[in-house]
């Protein structure tokens, strides 16, 4: 059967948007770099093109494309089904997609959802506020889409389809209890990279050389994050599995070889749990010869030096540390488990090591008040890393924190479209509003560019002053803007 796999454009002027392969669908502002590999997406395809099926895949997120073209993919290639990827964020959007497809193609074409959208406890399920849309998939869909194709391929019913939002003869909405988990993750085939424009995802730029390896070496995470997306959402709870390191290894190997990829980087919740794990991983590196720079989603705590220190033989060059603030208060309320202490010690070991760090924060959660927001912002330029990410706490349906905010009468926004977290929030805080909230992101911001600035001139000054501007007037206003914001 023919099935058409998509991440339908998204974008605001200014701005394009972040979906497929993000834990937290946003946007990016024009201008940056960073795109997430589609996981899930990929990891669909290639289990139905094993099963025999014929499948495309189009990243219209990645490939910055309109409506127009993203439709015309979809038109000649004439599927019987396509799979939409959505998230709650963009879901005007995605909707506006599905009205288009309709008219284009009729009722001819089965229309599936997948991705990480809950909707709103008291509001009508997604098959019921979405008549167009024929089913929804929760959760981790690779095998239970399959099933799916294969029913509406063989005429079969659909009932036993984990995972799977369908309607019965009346029209009503019925929701299959999700199924286990494919406990060994090395039974998945490898994404199926070949349709997508592989030189568009980027990550850790500049720390990692282009074109980069997206990948994942574990699903799931076992700590409890109250805010955390895929873990809650997309791999129901605190479920943690891993890959063995020769699958790793082959597959390194082989993107290298048919897509030239000079790095790799493991885009896992979090890829550091198990010590003799990472270094069995590490030493694989090294004995198998893959001379490549690479870097890893990890936290502050899961290893110690001596781990690091092998990482960093094997080629470990890059290093994401979710922290989210430097107030242990609020880290604890956001049930994270993480001591502020080992984020310190952790970023130290990895400059002693010439890793680049990247730091994740995040503000906005019950609790944030300006003085904690402060606190975070001077913990940021403390443990001054060579990037780090500020967002706004996003309260995703589906998320132990929506709960929360909803049962603390925090959600005061319920416009799905300020669930973006780049510069706008749905929530406040015990004392702060959504405008205080904002205003706290725009001050760290301005905070951190200064430090930037203050830290390339002291290291370099000529040369920082100087890098990527094509004459000295663009080297001033840049550094007008840092100063006067």
């Amino acid at each position: 059967m023919r099935v058409f796999f998509g991440n339908p454009p998204w974008a605001r002027p200014g701005y394009y948007g972040v979906r497929a392969g993000s834990r937290w669908p946003h946007f990016e502002r024009e201008g940056t770099q960073y795109m997430p590999f589609p996981f899930h997406m990929a990891y669909a395809s290639a289990t139905l093109k094993r099963a025999g099926h014929d499948t495309t895949q189009v990243d219209g997120c990645a490939e910055r494309i309109t409506d127009e073209a993203f439709l015309a993919r979809f038109t000649a290639f004439n599927p019987k089904v396509v799979v939409l990827e959505i998230s709650t964020t963009s879901l005007d959007v995605d909707r506006a997609m599905v009205q288009r497809i309709r008219a284009a193609a009729g009722r001819d074409v089965v229309i599936v959802w997948t991705g990480a959208h809950s909707w709103h406890a008291g509001e009508p399920d997604v098959l019921t506020s979405d008549p167009q849309v024929d089913y929804f998939i929760r959760g981790e869909y690779e095998f239970a889409l399959l099933a799916l194709v294969e029913a509406i391929q063989d005429g079969k019913p659909v009932t036993d389809i984990p995972g799977l939002l369908y309607r019965d003869a009346s029209g009503k909405t019925v929701t299959n209890p999700q199924g286990k988990l494919l406990k060994n993750i090395d039974e998945y085939p490898w994404p199926d990279r070949d349709p997508l424009p592989m030189d568009r995802y980027v990550e850790a730029t500049p720390f990692l050389p282009g074109p980069n390896l997206q990948m994942w070496a574990s699903r799931g995470c076992p700590f409890k994050c109250d805010f955390c997306v895929w873990p809650q959402m997309m791999y129901g709870g605190r479920n943690y599995r891993v890959r063995n390191e020769r699958d790793i290894v082959a597959e390194v190997k082989h993107a290298a070889d048919r897509y030239g990829m000079k790095s790799f980087y493991f885009d896992d919740d979090t890829f550091n749990i198990g010590k003799d794990r990472i270094a069995g991983y590490a030493q694989a590196f090294k004995d198998h010869k893959l001379d490549l720079p690479w870097g890893a989603m990890s936290r502050a705590d899961t290893f110690d030096r001596k781990t690091l220190e092998i990482m960093a033989g094997s080629g470990l060059r890059f290093i994401k540390y979710g922290v989210e603030s430097g107030d242990q208060g609020l880290v604890d309320a956001m049930e994270k488990k993480l001591d502020l202490k080992r984020v310190r010690e952790a970023v130290k070991w990895a400059k002693e090591l010439g890793v680049a760090t990247h730091l994740t924060f995040s503000f906005g959660h019950p609790g944030e008040t300006w003085e904690t927001a402060r606190r975070t912002m001077d913990f940021m330029m403390e443990l001054s890393p060579e990037s780090l990410q500020m967002s706004l706490m996003q309260p995703f349906p589906g998320t132990e924190l929506y709960t929360k905010v909803k049962e603390k009468n925090l959600l005061v926004i319920h416009d799905l479209r300020k669930y973006d977290g780049y510069s706008t929030t749905p929530v406040r805080t015990e004392t702060l509003s959504p405008e205080d909230l904002e205003q706290i992101l725009r001050e760290a911001n301005m905070r951190w560019n200064r430090h930037q600035l203050w830290e390339g001139l002291r290291k370099a000054p000529l040369q920082k002053l100087v890098y990527g501007f094509s004459n000295p007037l663009q080297a001033f206003t840049r550094v007008r803007d840092v100063i006067f914001g």
